[in-house]
């Protein structure tokens, strides 16, 4: 797998930190698909911002706001990839062969290839039975001139048109209209259904994976129109199957019930311990009465004593 740290062992490693600057934040694959660029200055593969979108509204990297109206296609950034990709393997290999050969290598390869090349010089001059060699400008092989001016091109030309009409794949045409998203908010459930259904995508699944599918292949669709090459719809639609193939196999992946669905779901549940927990209130409250009843009783009580302690005395003194 292709990675910036390859450079780090070739005669110039700084070409790593050059070549990481190149690639995707999220992915870590090169900016080759539709790259966009955030209004803080930051790009990413189209596909992989939009998917960090649907779940937060920040940039991956310095946290502030981000919009997906405010994205921009980064084409000078892409094209500059676009032929970093095509020399980068030769780039590297020439740049491992110069750090890991002896300098004594090369210069006998030199000599070695100098020579050989003075023997074959020799030997076509004194060899008049050597025939001038060239190239086919149809199937590239290398063949002597008499026979590609002769039959060989008339037969090579017969053999690619018949491949080319083999290989040539029914029309479909591309769209060039992007999709908006809509706000899910106030779209019930049918018509999220209709929706996918208008898309040629699955309409069967909670509210929360209805969403979600549309939101992948929303992505998918818009990002494939901003390639230089966009995919027949066909193509998007394979990758749709394989991202339900994925879903449906993630294990760590937990039901999505929409908030309405659940509360209707466990509603008893709600209500038993709503009235439990009426009940055990009502139980704290009635000790706190009956101890104040025994507090005031305890206070009277004396008094009433006191009352007829009076009593009997005057009674006592009416007496004598």
């Amino acid at each position: 797998m292709e990675d910036s740290t390859d450079f780090l062992a070739t005669k110039i490693p700084s070409l790593e930190k050059f070549e990481d600057n190149l690639r995707c934040p999220i992915c870590r694959e090169l900016l080759l698909r539709a790259p966009k660029i955030t209004e803080c200055g930051h790009t990413f593969c189209g596909e992989c911002i939009d998917r960090h979108l649907n779940n937060e509204t920040r940039c991956p990297l310095c946290r502030l706001e981000v919009q997906r109206a405010q994205l921009r296609a980064n084409k000078s950034l892409e094209s500059a990839v676009e032929e970093w990709k095509l020399n980068r393997d030769k780039l590297l290999h020439q740049l491992t062969l110069e750090q890991n050969s002896n300098t004594r290598e090369h210069k006998d390869d030199n000599e070695k290839h100098e020579h050989t090349g003075v023997l074959n010089n020799v030997e076509i001059q004194h060899n008049p039975n050597v025939k001038t060699m060239s190239v086919c400008p149809i199937c590239s092989k290398t063949l002597p001139i008499s026979e590609i001016q002769g039959s060989h091109i008339d037969t090579c030309l017969q053999t690619n048109s018949s491949r080319s009409k083999r290989k040539r794949p029914f029309f479909e045409p591309i769209p060039t209209k992007k999709l908006s998203l809509p706000f899910f908010a106030t779209l019930s459930d049918a018509k999220i259904r209709i929706l996918l259904a208008e898309n040629g995508l699955i309409s069967k699944g909670s509210r929360a994976k209805l969403i979600q599918r549309f939101q992948e292949y929303f992505t998918l669709y818009n990002n494939n129109l901003d390639l230089k090459t966009p995919e027949p719809v066909s193509n998007l639609r394979k990758k749709m199957s394989l991202w339900e193939k994925t879903q449906n196999n993630n294990t760590n992946d937990l039901k999505e019930l929409d908030a309405k669905e659940w509360t209707s779901q466990h509603q008893t549940q709600f209500d038993e311990l709503i009235t439990s927990a009426k009940k055990t209130a009502e139980k704290k409250n009635t000790p706190e009465k009956n101890s104040e009843n025994v507090i005031n009783l305890t206070q009277t009580e004396p008094q009433t004593k006191l009352k007829n302690g009076e009593v009997s005395e005057s009674d006592n003194e009416s007496e004598i």
